[in-house]
């Protein structure tokens, strides 16, 4: 369970891979089983293309929010609180392996790779500020900096945990009792892609700022030790 490994510290990223992985396999499940119960109760087939373009913004809203969470974490606790991976790197690392010698964890690799793809098309300057400040602090994120950043972040993390498992389980059970399946999909990709643009417009905005502020502390410490 990814949760619990995070709790005792036990935490790996093929453990990473692997926990996102049977969650979308959960989730395919999950979508497979409502389109057959909304056809069989007779919608036609078009109800296919909703579950597929529902099931597209759940990967989205599920993979910016798990960005997000990691990058605050980056802030509050460092390389070692958090699981914040990018494209580049992961890339690298992907190359580096063999897949005569480790194929399977390659082969996972290479689906991880694609995800931080995903994640980092919405999510540019959140990506652009944690590049900068390990690039300028190498010896890990300042006191003032990760004061000042948790702080100001803190309030947006109750939108992360909206677009988590938590929610949508709550709200497929309530669609499902109450009769009405087809409500869950209209829940996640109205509902559910309103909290995500909030929250990735806000998340930005305050990235924005914080890379000036890097920028400007960075400057002044130049021309000090000028």
């Amino acid at each position: 369970d990814g949760q619990l490994a995070r709790m005792t510290n036990n935490k790996t990223r093929l453990g990473r891979i692997l926990d996102g992985l049977a969650g979308n396999i959960w989730f395919v499940s999950i979508y497979i089983h409502l389109g057959l119960r909304m056809q069989n109760e007779g919608m036609g087939s078009w109800i296919w293309l909703l579950g597929a373009f529902t099931g597209l913004c759940h990967v989205f809203q599920a993979a910016i929010a798990d960005y997000y969470r990691n990058g605050h974490l980056f802030f509050i606790k460092g390389e070692g609180g958090s699981e914040f991976d990018n494209s580049q790197s992961m890339q690298k690392l992907s190359k580096s392996l063999s897949w005569k010698k480790e194929f399977f964890y390659k082969l996972f690799m290479s689906s991880y790779v694609n995800y931080t793809r995903e994640q980092e098309l919405f999510t540019r300057h959140m990506g652009l500020l944690i590049t900068k400040v390990r690039d300028a602090y190498p010896s890990g994120v300042p006191l003032w900096l990760s004061t000042g950043f948790g702080t100001d972040n803190k309030p947006l993390m109750k939108y992360t945990n909206i677009l988590s498992f938590n929610t949508r389980a709550i709200a497929l059970f309530v669609a499902v009792l109450s009769g009405i399946p087809i409500g869950y999909w209209i829940f996640e990709f109205t509902v559910l892609n309103i909290v995500l643009i909030y929250m990735v417009w806000q998340q930005e905005k305050i990235s924005m700022r914080y890379i000036n502020l890097v920028d400007n502390n960075i400057a002044t410490t130049d021309g000090n030790e000028e």
